[in-house]
């Protein structure tokens, strides 16, 4: 139901506004080959995006979730749009690339409550598919990946992970 009325609530938005709207799937393929851990079983971690495109920026909101390792992600997101360019700098037909940044909240399972101030970065480039609504692409993701308080009670600076994610997006 909440999907149902995110939906509703961003074409409203986008009648209002008269740009596209956008809805995308993605999949990490190396949680499907390798799994999340060393010597863990493989499985399935899934991003659903959501929002419009002006004419150089996207915003929008993504859910992120891997219900193997109890793990989610919801963030707001704002890209910088490079149209006609591949991986931002090459130009080329029917290719797109963007860039941008996210803040987000992550709930892990090993931890009791979501860590609301996340942030990230987001660079991503497509490929739309002509005379159709459909693009596929690939994203990559950095992300804050540590609380605070942990990095400072273990005295660690890894507080940044990556992801890269195959893309459907569909524009409206």
């Amino acid at each position: 139901m909440k999907k149902l009325i995110l939906l509703m609530y961003l074409i409203s938005i986008s009648a209002f506004i008269q740009h596209e709207i956008f809805i995308e799937f993605a999949i990490d393929p190396k949680m499907a080959i390798e799994g999340p851990y060393e010597n863990s079983k493989t499985s399935f971690n899934y991003e659903i995006k959501a929002g419009f495109e002006l004419t150089s920026y996207r915003f929008g909101w993504s859910y992120e979730s891997h219900k193997k390792i109890d793990y989610w992600k919801g963030a707001f997101f704002v890209d910088y749009i490079l149209r006609d360019r591949l991986i931002g700098i090459i130009p080329a037909n029917n290719f797109s690339s963007n860039a941008g940044a996210e803040i987000a909240m992550i709930k892990r399972s090993f931890e009791p409550d979501p860590d609301w101030v996340q942030y990230g970065f987001n660079f991503g480039t497509y490929y739309r598919i002509p005379k159709t609504c459909l693009s596929i692409g690939l994203n990559y993701n950095v992300f804050r990946g540590e609380t605070a308080y942990r990095k400072y009670q273990n005295g660690y600076f890894n507080e940044f992970r990556h992801d890269v994610m195959i893309a459907l997006k569909v524009n409206f």
